[in-house]
């Protein structure tokens, strides 16, 4: 029998070695979503991916992005059924591709923009700002961004009438006492 030489071992370590460190998207599936509501679902594979991204000739949903950690988020704008490649890159450049689709239903609730009437509680959007009418006393209001990230919260107290300011243009969800409702501010 013969004995193998240590280079011809070296490189064959190194090749399994190498071939390990290539990103294998492991998520198989993703759940669908509805337009209007938060979506959020992580992406996952075997080792550490650097960066996430979606092939720049497909089509995400409207309202719909992948951050770089992998998570693919926003608020779905419209129905349908998107299909796209999603790429994982490694420090090496090492890529992975996967298609996904997501099915994004339709809302039981009409949404209209820029004005949304939702019970009692009306929305409006302004330069820089949100205003809400017909407030009951003493409402909770919270204002979220894009990214999920709560911007404002407050009180109504005897107010029927709240301004509330924002620093950039976009949508945002607003929840207000029981109802939640969505703005796009241009």
């Amino acid at each position: 029998m013969k004995r193998l030489k240590l280079p011809f071992l070296a490189l064959l370590l190194f090749a399994a070695f190498a071939q390990a460190q290539e990103p294998i998207i492991t998520t198989t599936s993703l759940p669908n979503g509805t337009v209007g509501e938060y979506y959020s679902k992580y992406l996952e594979a075997t080792v550490y991916v650097d960066y996430w991204y979606a092939d720049a000739d497909d089509e995400l949903p409207p309202g719909i992005w992948i951050d770089y950690d992998g998570e693919i988020r926003g608020w779905p704008e419209q129905a349908g059924t998107y299909t796209f490649t999603v790429i994982a890159e490694n420090e090496d450049e090492v890529l992975d591709t996967k298609e996904f689709s997501i099915k994004i239903k339709k809302s039981g609730t009409p949404i209209r923009l820029p004005q949304i009437a939702t019970g009692n509680i009306r929305i409006q959007v302004a330069a820089n700002a949100i205003l809400l009418e017909n407030l009951p006393s003493n409402t909770k209001v919270e204002v979220y961004n894009l990214q999920g990230k709560r911007i404002y919260s407050s009180n109504s107290g005897n107010s029927q009438i709240l301004r509330i300011p924002v620093q950039t243009n976009g949508m945002y969800v607003v929840k207000a006492g029981s109802q939640t409702m969505r703005a796009t501010v241009k």
